[in-house]
């Protein structure tokens, strides 16, 4: 039993560490292992990596057996651990997202001028989905909405008075909270929590046939989840691999923390210790930073608890003098580069792209004929369609329905030829 934390730069050191945990049976043959997985993505990836180690011949990276076999794991929704953890008969689930729209909706069809808002079903679900995620974000703020039944203002996630043209927000909690009558879910699941913590282990969790859990490939979770798992972990192993950008960043936020972290806080304020080293880290990696402060203080509060790096091994690192590389080397040491020294850059280094196009469909047949250049001009062939992921900061301007379908058969055509 406890909470075991094991931090690394890439997941590949961390697919290794599950490796070694789920080669030890459970009590019984039937029981199946709870792995928790952020994607579908991860969830084939970290399949293939296990079937390389679990029940192989040979686990040598230099001489694999490709026998392994990877069964009796479920692959899970950190939603699908909470409800498994506190019970399907424990009363949450009326405050998600599908049966609140049409609570907020009934609310507002009776009287939604009292709080500036029409009754439309694509406003009630936006609402419901809000109060979703204030949930599990801001758990404290809606638990004191509810309570707030003297007229005393009230107060956002970090104390503070709501501004005027939110106000309507707590308003419709309580309105929505006196139709569906109980408990909220934040209520409800603060209950379970401290029931928990009191040492009432819940009757559905059999913690002999099924004693761990395990949690991979996620870095950032609502402190909501947090809670629990630190909760749970006096009657059930939880395992949690959580990759980070840079190994020496995370380390020196390790060492500098102390204590309880003063949560929540508002973005305009920075409670981490000040670091110096590379500037992306500083900017860019300030929301992976929080996250990871927060698993280290659920680690310092739980049972049991370990935390341990996890270091990748030389053949799952991949070095080359590219600028991509030299860049990636920089964020994992966490060096700031010298201003005094410009790198000298080869012509030929097509590691990292910048390309300016105008248009929606230009920009996708840009990126079209990109990925079909890494995919044939490779030479060592690591770049595959299947291994290739595409962000898109503005998706909603790429969503019109012909637009979409266009945008798909030129990415499509092109990997299914690759292939």
């Amino acid at each position: 039993m406890g909470f075991h934390l094991t931090v690394a730069g890439s997941l590949k050191p961390l697919a290794d560490e599950l490796a070694k945990v789920l080669a030890t049976p459970l009590p019984s043959p039937f029981a199946r292992e709870l792995v928790v997985i952020p994607g579908d993505g991860v969830k084939a990836w970290i399949n293939a990596e296990l079937s390389n180690v679990l029940g192989a011949t040979s686990v040598d990276p230099q001489t694999p057996s490709f026998d392994g076999i990877v069964a009796n794991i479920d692959y899970v929704f950190p939603g699908t651990l909470l409800r498994r953890i506190l019970g399907e008969d424990s009363g949450l689930g009326r405050w998600s997202t599908g049966p609140l729209t049409w609570a907020v909706y009934e609310v507002l069809a009776a009287d939604g001028q009292a709080f500036g808002q029409t009754a439309d079903a694509v406003r009630a679900r936006a609402i419901a989905d809000l109060f979703d995620r204030y949930t599990f974000y801001r758990q404290s703020m809606v638990r004191a909405w509810s309570e707030n039944i003297s007229g005393a203002p009230d107060l956002d996630g970090v104390g503070q008075p709501l501004a005027a043209h939110h106000q309507w927000q707590p308003q419709l909690w309580r309105a929505v909270q006196q139709l569906l009558g109980g408990p909220t879910d934040a209520q409800r699941m603060y209950e379970l929590v401290h029931a928990m913590e009191r040492g009432e282990c819940p009757a559905h969790l059999d913690v002999t046939q099924s004693p761990r859990v395990s949690l991979f490939g996620l870095s950032s979770l609502p402190t909501t989840q947090l809670e629990v798992l630190a909760a749970v972990s006096q009657f059930i192993d939880v395992n949690v691999y959580a990759p980070a950008a840079s190994a020496a960043r995370w380390e020196s936020m390790r060492e500098r923390l102390n204590g309880r972290l003063e949560w929540p806080v508002a973005r305009t304020e920075n409670r981490l210790p000040l670091i110096d080293g590379h500037s992306l880290l500083s900017g860019w990696g300030r929301m992976s930073l929080e996250s990871h402060a927060l698993l280290l203080e659920t680690a310092t509060r739980a049972a049991d608890a370990t935390v341990q790096f996890a270091q990748a091994t030389t053949s799952s690192e991949k070095h080359s003098d590219s600028l991509l590389s030299t860049i990636q080397t920089a964020l994992r040491t966490d060096l700031a580069p010298d201003e005094t020294e410009r790198p000298v850059v080869d012509l030929h280094d097509h590691s990292m792209q910048i390309h300016q196009t105008y248009g929606t469909a230009r920009q996708v047949e840009v990126v079209r004929d990109a990925l079909l250049h890494l995919f044939y001009d490779d030479a060592t062939r690591v770049s595959t369609p299947h291994e290739t992921l595409r962000f898109c900061a503005q998706t909603h301007r790429f969503l019109h329905r012909s637009l979409k379908q266009r945008l798909l058969e030129i990415l499509n055509t092109g990997c299914q030829q690759f292939q």
